[in-house]
């Protein structure tokens, strides 16, 4: 094999692997970015009380049934607000964290693609930024 065949080839493997590396910073990117628009919601047991929170835990909504003042003392539906609150904030750190377990599994430190974690900007990949407090039906939340 000549010597520009040889350049030839290595500049075809470079430019393969360099391709490959933009699709897994691209993969990521949009995971983080569904990461970051999840929300999750929990209900009180009868169903009178349901919050919803943003990917950080947030509280975004909460809706009360109006009967839900009838049958509750205000120091009774407060530790139940906060219990629902906590039960949504629980499921989206599940989700959260299971995304982000994604990103970093791109980065299998075997070979070039595992390489992305050393890059400038990977490691803000697999943490999380302020999400929207948007409500979860709003436009600006639906992941593209």
């Amino acid at each position: 094999m000549d010597l520009d065949a040889i350049r030839r080839s290595a500049q075809q493997e470079v430019a393969e692997r360099l391709a490959g590396l933009a699709e897994t910073m691209a993969e990521a990117t949009r995971l983080r970015e569904q990461a970051m628009s999840s929300t999750a919601s929990a209900a009180s047991r009868d169903g009178m009380i349901e919050i919803w929170v943003n990917a950080t835990g947030t509280v975004i909504r909460t809706d009360l049934d109006p009967d839900t003042f009838r049958d509750r003392r205000p120091d009774e539906l407060a530790v139940e607000i906060t219990e629902v609150a906590q039960v949504a904030a629980s499921i989206v750190r599940g989700q959260v964290e299971a995304t982000l377990a994604e990103i970093r599994a791109l980065a299998d430190p075997g070979d070039l693609m595992g390489k992305a974690a050393a890059l400038p900007g990977f490691e803000s990949l697999t943490t999380a930024p302020t999400p929207s407090t948007d409500p979860p039906e709003s436009d600006r939340r639906r992941f593209r």
